[in-house]
């Protein structure tokens, strides 16, 4: 399936703009949480060799129940930049049971490849204190250089394990094939042990170490490689 330049980019904001609106709240709106993250990473793979990231997010949590976050990343690699962003918006359903609708828009380009990639994630997750799973779509479409379009639909899932958990520090396990800023093929997979301590009130550190695989839906080409994530956030 290919959708022509206006098409697709029409899609891709359309269906965003609709999701927006669907979650905002009919009552009385008012800000419950907020906070701003600064990360860096180090990637290393068979691919490119090294990769190395910074990026900014930040999020805004309304009646403890609706969330908006953004984020935008710079990355090098293989001497050629490469942009990364997301817009995520999602809504809990239930003020109980932690069941999630979420739907994401990513940004990917590398301008020295002259090529971009928009991803649509609509997915639904479950989001307990000690585990919880995502399961949805990525409606992606790619441009290259001669404005030649690629659309494909892939499943993406997400699982996650909390080991411990205490007052001011976790650490967990999680298995999934997209995060914030990334969306791969299916066969795509990561294995992630993530790591976050309170340092105080406001300021918290978040550490990962990441082991890859990136790959065809069957897997047939394999690239093993990691990736070292360290940062700080503020929340108020």
């Amino acid at each position: 399936m290919y959708l022509n330049n206006k098409t697709g980019h029409y899609l891709l904001f359309t269906v965003f703009f609709l999701s927006f609106i669907y979650g905002l709240p009919a009552l009385e709106i008012y800000v419950s949480e907020a906070g701003l993250s600064l990360n860096y990473s180090l990637e290393h793979n068979r691919s490119f060799n090294f990769i190395h990231n910074a990026g900014l997010s930040g999020g805004i949590e309304f009646n403890e129940r609706y969330n908006m976050g953004a984020g935008f990343a710079l990355g090098a690699i293989s001497g050629e930049r490469e942009i990364n962003a997301f817009l995520s918006n999602s809504f809990a359903v239930f003020p109980v049971i932690p069941l999630v609708v979420n739907f994401n828009y990513i940004y990917h380009g590398m301008p020295g490849y002259r090529m971009q990639s928009h991803s649509l994630l609509p997915f639904i997750s479950y989001e307990g204190s000690r585990a919880g799973i995502a399961l949805g779509l990525n409606l992606r479409t790619t441009v290259f250089f001669n404005d030649y379009h690629i659309f494909e639909s892939i499943i993406i899932i997400r699982l996650y394990y909390n080991i411990v958990i205490g007052n001011t520090y976790m650490l967990g396990i999680r298995l999934s094939n997209f995060g914030d800023f990334t969306a791969g093929n299916f066969g795509s997979n990561s294995i992630t042990l993530y790591y976050t301590a309170g340092i105080n009130e406001n300021w918290s550190f978040r550490g990962e170490a990441e082991l890859m695989q990136s790959g065809s839906e069957s897997q047939t080409a394999v690239f093993y490689g990691y990736r070292l994530t360290g940062g700080v956030k503020y929340t108020w």
